[in-house]
């Protein structure tokens, strides 16, 4: 049987169970008409609904909030919400006392302005434009961290410090070093911006990169590399910085105080006014698998620009030039020209007056000189020379002498030979002789002997 019930105008009160008590329904409870009326009135609202399964409606007026805080839910493992539409200046606020906020911004918002719930106390930060999303971790030193299931194992991808205040890039739990991005601001010594930081592990290398900002503002960019453990042919240049880009001038700071200038036109030359400072230029040996010294920029009252790995050439800003070879090295001049330089400090025979010099050169000699070194000691007291040249021609080339009568031939005693074009090639050994008086051997003595000679048969072959 069906049994409908109307009430108009004042209405019906219905009392269940005792007065004002539970009232049963055994079917449903519908209005007389769609969506013209309402369950309780502003002035006498219905206390607690209580649903087993759904509600259907389309509109909320006023705030919702749980009758107890962190204890129920919005949605399920199973049962999820499809959708969110949240309006301007709207957030997302996490946490019991809202540690983290995730926030839309309407309006422009200026550098280094506070936003309540959001940014707080005196902010560091860029201005915003309209309409922009905000992340913040509201509480202090709180972190953020993005993580991916890589595997089925969560791993780090991006970590920001809240208590250091940079940004580090992991990259896999360190296995491939990481990249830390330090806070922003000037500070008053070096702090480095952005730190590349290589595997850390035994015998590998560390690879550094920097961005930096010192607190003039002047360093921009520094690359390095060492060596962790273990030792290899990098370990010499251990926590060395090997390229700075620095904005003081504009130069290109290859390390502390050397500089590509502004122009790229040249290098400068590191602690400007200081002389004695040099850098150097290198290529690798392939003999001994090395890096070996080919060039250096010298600073000096003429500066000078030398090549080889005992400066033996060297041409100076003033325009000179000078070719000193090593002893026995050849010096090509043209296509056929071969120079080459002896230079030897030779000690004297104590059982004679004649020493061997060391050097044939089986060519012809443009100049010569020798100077004492050690003092020609215990002859007899007479005018002794010095002399170079052969046997049974001891004063071809250099006749020194001492100028006196003497026991002694005095240290820094010296002389020389130019060329002479009409001497043919010297096919034997080059001779020291001691000459003058009755006892020519002495107990002691040293000379500098400098020969500088023309390696070719004679000079029809030049």
């Amino acid at each position: 049987m069906t049994t409908s019930i109307s009430v108009y105008q004042t209405g019906l009160s219905i009392f269940g169970g005792g007065s004002q008590g539970a009232t049963s329904f055994a079917g449903d409870v519908a209005p007389a008409a769609d969506n013209q009326y309402d369950l309780g009135t502003a002035a006498l609202s219905w206390r607690n609904l209580y649903f087993d399964t759904a509600i259907f409606g389309g509109v909320v007026t006023g705030a919702w909030s749980p009758s107890a805080a962190d204890t129920y839910s919005l949605g399920s493992a199973t049962a999820e919400w499809k959708s969110l539409f949240l309006g301007d200046d709207a957030g997302v606020f996490i946490g019991l006392d809202q540690d983290s906020v995730v926030y839309h911004r309407t309006a422009t918002l200026t550098a280094n302005t506070a936003l309540a719930s959001v940014l707080l106390g005196t902010p560091v930060s860029q201005a915003l434009a309209a309409n922009s999303l905000m992340i913040s971790n509201v509480t202090a030193s709180g972190d953020i961290a993005l993580y991916v299931n890589t595997g089925g194992h969560s791993q780090q991808l991006i970590f920001l410090d809240g208590s250091a205040g940079t940004l580090i890039f992991p990259l896999g739990y360190q296995t491939y070093g990481s990249v830390t991005v330090n806070a922003n601001g000037i500070h008053t010594t070096p702090t480095y911006r952005l730190d590349v930081v290589g595997n850390s592990g035994n015998n590998t290398h560390e690879y550094v990169a920097g961005f930096w900002s010192d607190d003039d503002n002047s360093g921009l960019l520094k690359l390095g590399a060492f060596t962790a453990s273990g030792g290899n042919r990098y370990a010499s240049i251990q926590g060395t910085v090997h390229l700075v880009l620095q904005r003081d001038s504009g130069n290109i700071i290859l390390r502390s105080g050397l500089s590509i200038n502004a122009g790229f036109t040249g290098l400068i030359d590191p602690d400007e006014g200081v002389d004695g400072d040099y850098f150097t230029f290198g290529a690798r040996d392939s003999d001994t698998d090395t890096i070996v010294e080919v060039g250096r920029v010298f600073g000096a009252a003429d500066p000078y620009f030398s090549m080889g790995g005992s400066q033996q050439f060297k041409f100076y800003n003033s325009g000179a030039a000078a070719l000193v070879p090593t002893s026995g090295s050849a010096v090509d001049v043209g296509v056929s020209c071969n120079f080459k330089r002896f230079y030897a400090e030779v000690t004297l025979s104590t059982t004679g007056a004649e020493t061997d010099v060391g050097l044939t050169p089986s060519a012809v000699i443009l100049s010569a000189a020798i100077r004492v070194s050690v003092e020609i000691a215990d002859l007899d007291s007479a005018n002794h020379h010095i002399q170079l040249g052969i046997n049974g021609t001891p004063a071809k080339y250099i006749d020194v002498a001492q100028g006196a009568a003497a026991t002694t031939i005095s240290v820094n005693k010296k002389g020389n030979y130019k060329f002479d074009p009409t001497t043919d090639t010297e096919a034997t050994a080059l001779k020291l002789t001691i000459t003058g008086g009755a006892d020519q051997t002495p107990t002691a003595g040293k000379v500098y002997v400098e020969v500088i000679y023309l390696d070719s048969a004679n000079l029809a072959d030049v």
